[in-house]
């Protein structure tokens, strides 16, 4: 009995040792996981080929990715408005309720943009980040995400002018006079008219 005590004594040590051990390492590589998981969430979302910003309720933006800032032409000053650039993103048609959606038709520099604006709950965001200074009775942001449609309005546009028109022409009498012409005349009476129509 001495004897396997002593190897399960040994054991127990040697257990004790490689849990301490392996968690640090296990620690640091799932700490290092997460880092990495990170920065690359943010490159994919500051590379999203669509135009995506948060705003603050007053419209200030906290975040905008690549392509938003190449439609404003460059980066939105941190202390300005959106609706400084664009003035359809103001404050009155931000959404009241968290599920609300509105979505608005923006012209900016010659383009014209589907926006789509939702207000985002940040709920205990204040708690772990105290650098944005948001009250706490306005725990939330406001997400635009822009959608180019402007050739799609000028298909539409240039279809419209396209479609064919028909019409019915009733001419008084035509056939009274067509019978009363020689028949020699009457073909070039036909023509006379259909080319007065056309």
């Amino acid at each position: 009995g001495s004897f396997l005590l002593f190897f399960v004594l040994i054991y127990l040590l040697l257990s004790i040792r490689m849990y301490v051990y392996s968690k640090s390492i296990i620690m640091r590589d799932l700490v290092q996981f997460a880092t990495q998981y990170g920065i690359i969430q943010n490159t994919l979302l500051k590379e999203l080929g669509v135009p995506y910003g948060i705003f603050m309720q007053d419209g200030r933006p906290v975040w905008t990715n690549d392509e938003f800032d190449a439609v404003v032409g460059g980066k939105l000053k941190k202390n300005l408005s959106v609706a400084r650039y664009m003035p359809e993103l103001n404050r009155n048609v931000f959404p009241s309720d968290e599920g609300d959606i509105v979505q608005i038709e923006v012209n900016y520099q010659d383009r014209l943009y589907n926006a789509e604006i939702r207000k985002v709950s940040v709920e205990g965001f204040t708690e772990t980040e105290q650098l944005m200074e948001i009250p706490r009775e306005t725990e939330f942001f406001i997400a635009v995400h822009l959608q180019d449609v402007t050739e799609l309005h000028r298909y539409i546009n240039e279809n419209e002018e396209q479609k064919l028109v028909a019409g019915l022409i009733y001419i008084d009498n035509y056939d009274e006079l067509i019978n009363s012409v020689e028949e020699v005349r009457q073909s070039l009476l036909m023509a006379l008219v259909d080319r007065k129509i056309n």
